[in-house]
């Protein structure tokens, strides 16, 4: 990922940490995520990096975001928790 990103993930859960001055460390459980989106805005696309946004069930935190990856990072991401859903619903 990019600098100050990471991103871990385990069986049934991707770990989020990102940050250089506030550091931030998110768990989501791939069960809650209801859909994925990567985005791009202009300065993003500028320099060739994508957002990873988890839309999650339930109130608190119902959006996770995984900033500043590579665009095909944040597809392969998406596609890999996207087939671990999938699994799971069967």
């Amino acid at each position: 990922g990019a600098q100050g990103t990471r991103e871990r993930q385990f069986a049934d859960e991707l770990h989020v940490a990102h940050g250089v001055w506030t550091k931030v460390h998110t768990v989501v459980p791939l069960v809650r995520v209801q859909h994925i989106d990567v985005a791009q805005g202009p300065v993003e696309r500028a320099f060739s990096v994508a957002r990873l946004v988890l839309h999650t069930a339930g109130t608190s935190h119902a959006t996770v975001v995984l900033p500043g990856v590579s665009r095909a990072t944040a597809e392969e991401l998406r596609d890999t928790i996207r087939t671990h859903i999938r699994a799971e619903l069967w």
